[in-house]
């Protein structure tokens, strides 16, 4: 049975409620700052009245971990496939690092990385949070993958257990700086394909095995 809303019309799915939501959020961050985000601006901006947010979120707090993890999760990702050749090692990590700098600098990742500076307010459990679904996944899910490669003796032995961090350190790390201080455009694919592929053929020599 469908759900209505208390003024006789189909209440929103949860999933269309949480887009409203979060992009009114967004847009709060980026008209009026950190520091105007609240339940009742947030009920203004969307439109959604305060007693439908609270069904579903308890607090701001709650709404925030929510939108951090809707946007910048890396979860999202492909899984990198095993590589059959040298030259398909370099190709899975470009494919990988083009999506995952695309989500990481998409407009409201880097929304959530500007609010997240913000100091109004303790972030530290946001941040933890932040770098749980995003960075800290996506070198999950790198490691795993490099140990596989190992074992098929396309990796180089010199290549470092934590390679996959720092390959992140190289790549999206300037990229999100960049765009955060204003310095290029929020997820611009030309110039990313052209850091990665730069990157990736700097890292080739120590990644490869000879």
């Amino acid at each position: 049975m469908t759900e209505t809303s208390s003024r006789g019309r189909p209440a929103k799915p949860e999933s269309e409620l949480r887009e409203v939501l979060f992009a009114a959020m967004l847009a709060i961050l980026d008209e009026k700052g950190a520091g105007a985000l609240s339940v009742d601006e947030i009920a203004r901006k969307s439109k959604v009245a305060k007693k439908t947010i609270y069904k579903y979120f308890a607090n701001k707090e709650t709404l925030v971990e929510a939108m951090i993890v809707a946007w910048t999760s890396t979860e999202v990702l492909p899984a990198l496939a095993l590589p059959a050749s040298k030259e398909e090692v370099i190709a899975q990590l470009r494919l990988f690092f083009v999506a995952l700098a695309a989500r990481v600098l998409s407009r409201e990742s880097v929304a959530i990385y500007r609010f997240l500076q913000h100091d109004s307010e303790p972030k530290q459990p946001l941040i933890a949070l932040y770098r749980k679904h995003g960075i800290e996944n996506a070198t999950r899910m790198l490691d795993e993958w490099f140990h596989a490669v190992r074992e098929t003796g396309l990796l180089s032995a010199a290549w470092p257990e934590n390679g996959g961090y720092y390959l992140q350190s190289m790549i999206v790390t300037p990229l999100l700086r960049d765009i955060s201080l204003g310095m290029s455009a929020s997820g611009a694919e030309a110039h990313i394909s052209a850091v990665v592929a730069r990157v990736l053929k700097d890292f080739t020599p120590l990644l490869l095995s000879r």
